[in-house]
């Protein structure tokens, strides 16, 4: 694609400080180049293909080279601007989903609105009003998912817009990595053609070109361009065949999107004084015990003796790495990860098998494999002391060895313990399921527990399922409580290995405890079919329904002769985090957001599933992406009372002092100063101490300067001393005062 407005904001040429100087003006050329060396070029015999590189990576252009000069000031004459350039406006979801590669917000609006709505169950389905989803999602300003900008914040009208995609097809694209040993080398985008339309003068505007390039297309009586792009989905994308040798060939697939999708990852307190959250962050370490801290596995790294060791990915042949460049290992310090890189282990549900950690927060290789990163979201996750916002969520046992977990309990399965309210009181065994979200028995009497705080897709504006786990054999680390309660993780022991709430015991003889192992997983609202063997069995992950989904299989489906299908429904896991609370600081102290976004492509409909049901207008646009913008907060104000008033203030002559010379001269003989930031229409009247009038000088344009060659009515130049210069607009009057020393001419230098 093309970029087509840039901003400028310093003085290449310039010594010391190099920001622009208002009232200067400044020269530019536009030089047209291209440039293309996908590979070099040598005639070296011993380069097998050097000959078919690029023997002219340079091309110059027509030379049609002009000067453009421009000049920065200070906004007058009453105009208000109410953005800066690559201001991007409130965009608000109609139908479809995905951002483009845009880091998204949502505003404090959509977030009430989406906490304010009653958990997912048979009554309220996908498409109810009241479904735990904000289907037309608000979005702050410069945090939506279109890239609609302000280019010229001078220039931009106030209005209402709506913009839509009028399709997804795939279009495929060839020479994706330029490997020559890959055969095919191609891959496919869904892209689509954009239209715009003002929805106060039905006038409509089409995109140039469809959105599998990021190409910026202006509107300049709009003050806006446009700029949308498809990204590529994060992780590997198959791509074509290689040779494995003796003339077979083997599927390959690499990792083609920017950074593996990550956008970014912060997180930020509502009271940053006190910082009571931290982590189990992952190390590369080889060996047990100490592997048990490499369990997020991103990168190449490649056993020669152990293949439980390998990073994901790695082990196969050709190996074909899901995150070669470590990217997710960089998520909040290494203490988040997506749930399909994540260390996994076989547990007794299915039977024996290689495990790459016992205490790898994965079920197993099969369950990452269905889960992949492709459908990675970007999402925000709230821990918080406000318990109205609290998630009603399964509680799953972490003990590797049932005989040691409390009622034999087995790894990955319910915790076998009574459920409990939001204060930790249990409820009564056998008492059943209640209705009442106060109530400890709440969905279920047994396995259930409270995660302090909420979890949302940015992207499709739905609050999403929790689960989390403790260990119940490690009692004397909050691990048989059934509370989202994990012990201290010590500021002042920079080796995990020798934080005593990470590793118990000493030497080579340490246990990893990992703060009682208190991991969450996020759920996606997802849907997956096991069809095979003569069974048949749907996995419908919902949005939000206070954990009774993922409560009754973990309840119902390990007790049944399909217990080792259960691999699809660990697979409707997202991402894993390992969070440990502060040393020193008080737990859930104050709000903390989480927020981990991911480039995801524009789709069809309002989340990865179908609607349940369609209410009149939802399938808007045929359920292809489509957006409202409004450019009211954005827009630039004229003519303004108040700022015309207040304008006369910034009335400045510039040198003050003179003192012999400014950068505005054009010669020796030359003297000259600036009247800066001036109304479009005022007359200016240079008086010298004892009122005499000495110059008058009159403007009636847009240029918000006019320079002063310092002589008098007859052409002669003043003396030094105090001038005062008297600025009258119809807005009203203002006065300066001027100090000036004036040099001797030197005809020599001629």
């Amino acid at each position: 694609g093309i970029k087509h407005s840039f901003e400028i904001t310093q003085d290449a040429f310039a010594t010391g400080d190099v920001a622009l100087v208002n009232n200067k003006v400044y020269y530019y050329m536009a030089l047209a180049y291209a440039y293309n060396e996908y590979m070099p070029y040598t005639d070296d015999p011993g380069d097998l293909y050097g000959l078919l590189g690029q023997m002219k990576p340079y091309l110059s252009g027509r030379k049609n080279i002009r000067i453009y000069s421009a000049m920065p000031h200070l906004t007058v004459n009453g105009t208000v601007v109410n953005s800066d350039y690559g201001t991007i406006p409130q965009v608000t979801r109609i139908t479809g989903y995905g951002n483009g590669g845009m880091d998204v917000d949502l505003s404090k609006e959509t977030v009430e609105e989406i906490l304010s709505k009653p958990p997912a169950d048979s009554s309220n389905i996908f498409g109810s009003p009241d479904y735990p989803i904000a289907y037309n999602s608000v979005y702050n300003i410069n945090a939506g998912p279109l890239k609609v900008k302000v280019i010229d914040p001078l220039n931009v009208k106030p209005g209402n817009y709506e913009l839509w995609l009028d399709s997804l097809y795939p279009v495929t694209i060839e020479n994706v990595t330029g490997r020559f040993d890959v055969i095919g080398d191609t891959t496919s985008k869904m892209v689509a053609d954009w239209h715009i339309e003002d929805l106060e003068t039905g006038e409509i505007y089409h995109s140039d070109t469809t959105i599998i390039k990021d190409d910026e297309q202006l509107f300049l009586d709009l003050g806006l361009s446009v700029q949308i792009t498809q990204p590529f989905k994060p992780g590997p994308i198959k791509i074509g065949k290689v040779s494995t040798g003796n003339n077979e060939f083997s599927s390959f697939s690499t990792v083609i999107a920017d950074n593996n999708g990550l956008l970014s990852s912060t997180i930020k307190y509502e009271d940053s004084s006190v910082m009571w959250l931290s982590g189990i962050s992952d190390e590369d370490i080889p060996g047990y015990p100490f592997n048990t801290l490499n369990w997020i596995r991103s990168g190449t790294y490649k056993s020669t003796d152990d293949a439980t060791e390998d990073d994901y990915g790695m082990s196969i042949s050709p190996p074909q790495p899901w995150d070669p460049a470590e990217s997710y290992e960089k998520v909040i310090k290494g203490t988040w990860a997506p749930y399909a890189l994540c260390s996994y282990t076989i547990s007794s549900l299915i039977g024996s098998g290689p495990v790459q950690s016992p205490l790898g927060p994965a079920f197993s290789s099969f369950s990452k494999n269905l889960s992949g990163l492709a459908d990675l979201a970007s999402v925000d996750i709230v821990l918080t002391p406000d318990k109205s916002k609290w998630t009603r969520c399964p509680v799953i046992e972490m003990c590797n060895d049932s005989l040691l977990a409390e009622d034999h309990a087995i790894q990955f399965g319910l915790r076998h313990s009574p459920s409990i309210d939001k204060d930790g009181n249990f409820a009564t065994p056998g008492s059943g399921p209640s209705d009442n979200p106060n109530d400890p028995n709440y969905i279920s009497d047994h396995g259930m527990g409270w995660f302090p705080g909420y979890v949302i897709n940015v992207e499709t504006g739905e609050r999403l399922n929790v689960m989390y786990s403790e260990d119940s054999y490690l009692g004397a680390f909050n691990g048989r409580d059934m509370q989202f309660n994990p012990t201290e993780k010590d500021p002042d022991q920079p080796i995990q290995l020798f934080d005593k709430n990470i590793f118990s015991g000493s030497g080579l003889n340490r246990i990893p405890v990992f703060g009682g192992k208190h991991f969450v997983y996020i759920l996606k609202h997802d849907q997956k079919v096991f069809d095979k063997l003569g069974y048949y069995f749907e996995f419908n992950s919902p949005a939000y329904d206070a954990g009774q989904y993922a409560h009754d299989i973990l309840d119902t489906l390990v007790d049944t002769p399909i217990a080792t299908f259960i691999d699809h429904f660990f697979s409707q896991i997202m991402y894993v985090g390992m969070p440990m609370a502060v040393k020193g600081q008080k737990w859930l102290d104050n709000e903390v957001k989480i927020r981990i976004r991911i480039a995801t492509p524009y789709r069809r409909g309002y989340a990865n599933v179908n609607l349940d049901t369609v209410y009149p207008g939802m399938d808007y646009n045929n359920l292809y992406p489509s957006y409202k913008f409004n450019t009211e907060g954005v827009a630039t104000s004229y003519e303004d009372p108040v700022k015309l008033t207040s304008d006369l203030e910034e009335i400045r002559a510039v040198p003050n002092p003179y003192y012999a010379y400014s950068a505005y001269e054009h010669n020796a003989l030359d003297n000259r100063i600036k009247i800066t930031n001036l109304p479009r229409k005022c007359t200016i009247t240079i008086y010298d101490v004892s009122g005499v009038k000495v110059r008058q000088l009159t403007k009636d344009d847009d240029v918000t300067t006019i320079e002063w060659d310092l002589k008098n009515f007859a052409g002669v130049p003043i003396s030094g001393g105090i001038y005062y210069i008297h600025v009258k607009a119809p807005e009203g009057e203002h006065v300066v005062k001027w100090f000036c020393t004036m040099r001797v001419p030197d005809l020599n230098t001629f």
